[in-house]
């Protein structure tokens, strides 16, 4: 028979049990807060590396991105001279330019060093040459990523790569043909009823080339990450189709009046390379003009005023001497209206390198086009696209107290534009808005290598012409005696004077690491 004093010690060792049961259930609890816990930190601190080393890495690309504009202040060519090949030529297969990011603990980086802690192992899987190939020119910039704000530190991004791209390495077949060709360099043709990438050794006037960007981003903690691009200039298309084109439309004649008395003075679409030598090829004709209905039509009025005895200068791809052909089917059809290719020298002047406003009374002059032009950058590797909101008069460019020496670019003047021989142009020139050129008597022998358009869009009062009129009659109206030797078309001129409005992103994805 069980004793009281029994049962209150069996009665406390259930109690001492059930006591030790919830300590245990207890500590359980606790121990999965604390493992659950350890594991939320532990994830939340991979997201922040994966998102930090992520943004880094897309940084270097923007930075490329971004570098690759002319009109950036940290273009590569202005940074570091010929790093890129001129504009308008295209990076061969075996130029690999980098840029590098050091962190203040990395001595160097070298991406094509094997003895890099960075060293680049993806170019040669993807292109099957090792960056370490003797037949490769690289090149190496810094990265513009450390000039932030005092005691803000940068991207850690180690470096960022660009090439150019074929269809082997993109494992792509662009053409269909059932082969992904690695030797010719892929182009995007943003011309195209479906803009796309194209396979040609040599490609339309219209297309740009396609370019890889590939970036490296580490942490400290040694999350890697490794994004690409592949990107392709946003030309603004400019249209020439003749060595010189000049608009006239039904209810107004076009007016060229050339130097009658200069014997040495041409204009032609026979086709001039970079360095001025004739390639012997009629590439365009050599006067592009939009015919009159009327019995008068603008391409009897333009012949009648070249003489005789220079007509065979005027030679290219159309008919004559003299060579003034109808460009209405090759001329953009929507720029033949006064309010689209007003928007397309609003377009230029929205993306221009330099813009001059002239102060009253509305002419600009040599020296100041001068000093604007030098300062931003302009050189035959850095072509610039120059701006005139008014009047321009560059008389004495090449001679007497200036001796300013070659332009290179594309200027577009929106008023009276006073033409000197003196002057060596080397790229396009555009008259757009009151469409008119003319000049004094000057005694030189520079040109025009490249193209040039003049065109009236607006009145004499600045107001935009009527799209059902059509555009207005364009004049050039040159002095008898005027020297120089005219316009030599060059289409590598008219590609490298191009100004380009961004680099379109054409695709991305993220490269795995081993």
């Amino acid at each position: 028979m069980r004793t009281k004093g029994t049962r209150r010690q069996a009665e406390a060792g259930v109690v001492l049990l059930i006591a030790i049961f919830v300590l245990m259930l207890i500590s359980v609890v606790a121990i999965a807060l604390i493992v659950s816990s350890g594991t939320e930190t532990a994830l939340a601190s991979n997201y922040r590396s994966s998102a930090t080393v992520y943004y880094a890495a897309m940084a270097g690309l923007e930075e490329a991105r971004s570098r690759l504009q002319t009109k950036n202040p940290d273009y590569f060519n202005k940074t570091q001279a010929n790093f890129l090949p001129p504009s308008g030529t295209p990076l061969t297969l075996t130029e690999v330019r980098y840029i590098t990011n050091p962190s203040p603990t990395d001595a160097d980086i070298d991406p094509s060093n094997a003895g890099d802690p960075y060293f680049d192992t993806e170019y040669g899987r993807e292109t099957g040459t090792p960056i370490t190939s003797g037949t490769l020119d690289v090149k190496r910039i810094p990265s513009v990523s450390a000039n932030n704000a005092a005691n803000i530190p940068g991207p850690v991004f180690k470096w960022v790569r660009i090439n150019a791209v074929t269809e082997s390495w993109l494992n792509l077949d662009v053409d269909g043909d059932g082969t992904k060709e690695s030797a010719t360099a892929l182009y995007y043709n943003p011309a195209q009823t479906t803009p796309s990438l194209i396979l040609s050794a040599t490609p339309p006037p219209t297309a740009v080339q396609a370019l890889e960007v590939t970036s490296l981003a580490v942490l400290p903690d040694g999350s890697q990450k490794m994004l690409q691009y592949v990107v392709a200039a946003t030309p603004i298309n400019i249209p020439t189709v003749a060595a010189l084109t000049l608009s006239g439309p039904q209810t107004s004649h076009a007016t060229f009046m050339p130097p009658a008395n200069n014997t040495n003075y041409a204009v032609t679409g026979m086709d001039y390379d970079c360095n001025g030598s004739a390639l012997g090829v009629a590439k365009v004709p050599a006067i592009g003009i939009f015919p009159n209905p009327a019995p008068s039509d603008i391409s009897t009025y333009i012949k009648s005023n070249i003489p005789l005895a220079t007509q065979p200068s005027y030679k290219g791809s159309g008919g004559g001497p003299p060579d003034v052909d109808d460009i209405t089917a090759t001329f953009p059809a929507n720029l033949q209206l006064p309010s689209k290719l007003d928007a397309l020298a609003q377009s230029i002047i929205q993306n221009a390198d330099a813009i001059l406003t002239p102060s009253a009374p509305g002419t600009a002059y040599s020296p100041e086009l001068h000093t604007v032009a030098v300062a931003a950058g302009m050189s035959p590797t850095s072509p610039i696209t120059l701006v005139v909101n008014g009047n321009l008069d560059i008389t004495d460019w090449g001679t007497g107290d200036h001796e300013y020496g070659p332009a290179y670019g594309l200027l577009l003047v929106t008023g009276t534009f006073t033409y000197d021989p003196d002057t060596n142009w080397n790229g396009m020139i555009l008259v757009i808005g009151k469409g008119i050129v003319n000049n004094t008597a000057r005694f030189a022998n520079e040109a025009i290598h490249g193209a040039m358009l003049v065109a009236q869009t607006r009145d004499a009062s600045g107001n935009l012409l009527s799209d059902s009129d059509g555009l207005g009659g364009a004049s050039i109206s040159f002095h008898p005696t005027m020297g120089g030797t005219g316009i030599l078309y060059s289409s590598c001129w008219v590609q490298r004077a191009t100004p380009v409005a961004r680099y379109q992103l054409l695709s991305f994805r993220e490269i795995p690491q081993s």
